[in-house]
């Protein structure tokens, strides 16, 4: 048993680098995730590792892109989701399109179906945009990470965009809840409760 658990130490500690920022982003604790991602890197860059540093590089630059950190100064090649995340419009709709000829709409979840989201919201298709938002805060296991957080914040862009000021408010008020230990200068907070204030 001591060998099979020794085993187990060792399989999840290759996976630190990916669940540690991960874990951080999806609270909104940006620079935390930030330096665990850029240790991840070093680490994977200076040793035989499972974890590839250019998919690490993916990986932070899609969490900060979902916490709306879009410096353009990314360390490498920005992938469309990215863009997409950042106002690149027509990134979204071909990333939308190709995931949608590729996947079956019931498995796209995480960063995929917050795009999709964000594409009907620029289509002023509000309610369908907030029925899939509820759907991934509905399912957390399966949009944990930072597209989570990120979902409360489109449901209520979309609820607010309806019309329906009471989701908006509750929808905004449980993504403040679940944020309440975040970095107080991270873009989708600050753009989240000013467009709350705006509300009253």
């Amino acid at each position: 048993l001591k060998s099979v658990a020794a085993d187990l130490d060792t399989r999840l500690a290759r996976f630190k680098p990916v669940k540690m920022p991960y874990n951080a982003a999806a609270l909104g604790r940006y620079k935390m995730a930030r330096d665990f991602y850029q240790q991840g890197i070093e680490s994977a860059r200076q040793a035989s590792s499972e974890i590839n540093p250019e998919q690490l590089l993916q990986q932070a630059a899609t969490a900060g892109a979902l916490l709306g950190v879009c410096d353009g100064k990314a360390s490498a090649p920005v992938s469309p989701n990215v863009r997409a995340f950042c106002g690149d419009s027509a990134a979204a709709e071909a990333f939308v399109a190709q995931q949608s000829a590729n996947v079956p709409l019931n498995l796209i979840a995480g960063p995929g179906a917050y795009v999709r989201g964000l594409v009907l919201l620029r289509q002023n298709k509000s309610a369908e945009a907030a029925a899939l938002f509820q759907q991934m805060v509905d399912q957390r296991g399966a949009n944990w990470g930072p597209a989570y957080p990120a979902a409360y914040v489109g449901l209520a862009r979309a609820a607010a965009k309806s019309g329906d000021v009471a989701r908006a408010t509750k929808a905004y008020e449980e993504f403040f809840a679940l944020w309440n230990g975040a970095d107080p200068d991270v873009p989708l907070l600050v753009d989240a409760r000013r467009e709350r204030a705006a509300l009253n």
